[in-house]
């Protein structure tokens, strides 16, 4: 982050990421899908490796997500710290 504006917009984005994290309707639809991921998972015949795979992917990608919110919430803070030195 080079400029002002792009540290401003790393804060709203750090925002809007909180929200979603917080928010009680994702945070529900996260975790049944991922109980669904792992219930695939368990229910799948120990020999067929597409669909274990298939789940466990489906489960990784899941907290990817949650990964990259958490990346723009630690973006975030950052230029918030900066900018709160530039004051």
């Amino acid at each position: 982050m080079t400029n002002l504006s792009e540290k401003q917009q790393a804060v709203a984005r750090m925002r809007r990421a909180h929200e979603l994290l917080e928010d009680e309707v994702l945070a529900e639809a996260f975790r049944r899908a991922d109980e669904r991921f792992v219930e695939e998972w368990r229910a799948s015949d120990a020999e067929d490796n597409q669909k274990r795979l298939a789940a466990w992917a489906k489960a990784h990608a899941l907290e990817a997500v949650k990964a990259e919110l958490r990346r723009i919430i630690n973006t975030g803070e950052h230029a918030q710290a900066v900018l709160q030195k530039l004051q």
